[in-house]
């Protein structure tokens, strides 16, 4: 009777070994299976979650890149002073934002430092100028300040050494189904990433006030900012598109470890479920062999031996 009420109100049955006949080779399996499609599960979430923030992140930064080129450009083809210090000053202050972006964490883990994910990719935009500043020392020509930046921000140059804080080692593949991996975004290194800072430190030197520089050195530094700017455009799409791609198979991956889940759920339901009909009727026909019982005792109890003289 335990048994019967138990498996009502459960929904399974409470002898497995019976259910399969003692050969747990196909249950096994199918629970072997659902704990990794769990683990994958746990997996498709996280890298989920990271690969949609780069996108985020990236989307946001490319908005700033094709909004600021084309106007840094219409700055300087008219050398006006007030509008190459306003060019200037949105660069300084889309240094910062953009530096803040990228060192944007999910759970705590930072998007674009490579393995180091415990600390931020980036140092300050304040640093960042202060370091380009110093490698100009002596320099005095809107041509030389390009060459030093461009310089700087080369690989092995003053900003993967001084101002890159993560890993240089990127984030590997993760493992998101049997046999599948997803690729993950890119450390802040990235020459399409590494070009839009470039673009906006050039654009923000012309605000520095650097000796030797008149208004048509800042005009030639915003110019080139803008340049550098709609040159990075084709870096960052191809970038995103790659990161999208990405997006897509996670999806797929996720859709086809639901319906797996699903119909293996289904199958070990089948194994395990108990038939309520059966259970039910069986608990009532003990019932009813119980109530018998019960009364044919209270009615024996009553008995005595003047009432079975007489």
């Amino acid at each position: 009777m335990d048994r019967l009420v138990a498996e009502l109100s459960s929904g399974r049955i409470k002898d497995v070994s019976e259910a399969v006949n003692a050969d747990f080779t196909e249950l096994g399996s199918i629970e072997a299976t659902l704990s990794r499609l769990d683990a994958y599960a746990v997996s498709l979430a996280e890298t989920g979650a990271h690969v949609l923030a780069a996108q985020t992140v990236l989307g946001a930064v490319q908005d700033i890149s094709s909004g600021l080129g084309p106007s840094f450009l219409l700055a300087g083809n008219t050398a006006n002073p007030t509008q190459i210090h306003t060019a200037a000053t949105d660069a300084r202050q889309n240094l910062e934002t953009v530096v803040s972006m990228l060192n944007t964490q999910v759970s705590g883990r930072s998007l674009f430092a490579g393995v180091a994910t415990d600390r931020q990719a980036l140092a300050s935009s304040d640093e960042i100028l202060e370091n380009v500043r110093i490698s100009l020392a002596g320099v005095s020509t809107a041509e030389d300040v390009v060459g030093v930046v461009n310089a700087w921000f080369e690989n092995g140059g003053g900003f993967e050494n001084l101002i890159y804080l993560g890993s240089q080692t990127p984030l590997g593949d993760r493992s998101i189904g049997p046999g599948e991996t997803a690729g993950m975004p890119p450390p802040a290194t990235d020459p399409a990433i590494k070009d839009v800072l470039k673009g906006l430190v050039l654009g923000a030197l012309a605000a520095e006030g650097l000796p030797g520089l008149d208004i048509q050195g800042n005009t030639r530094l915003v110019q080139e900012a803008g340049t550098v700017l709609l040159t990075a455009e084709g870096g960052l799409s191809n970038l995103r598109a790659s990161i999208g791609a990405t997006e897509a198979q996670i999806e797929g991956a996720t859709a086809r470890s639901v319906a797996e889940r699903s119909a293996l759920s289904l199958v070990r339901n089948g194994i395990l479920a108990s038939d309520p009909y059966q259970a039910a009727s069986e608990l009532e026909q003990i019932s009813s062999q119980l109530e018998t019982l019960y009364a044919m005792t209270s009615r024996l109890s009553r008995l005595s031996l003047a009432d079975y003289l007489r």
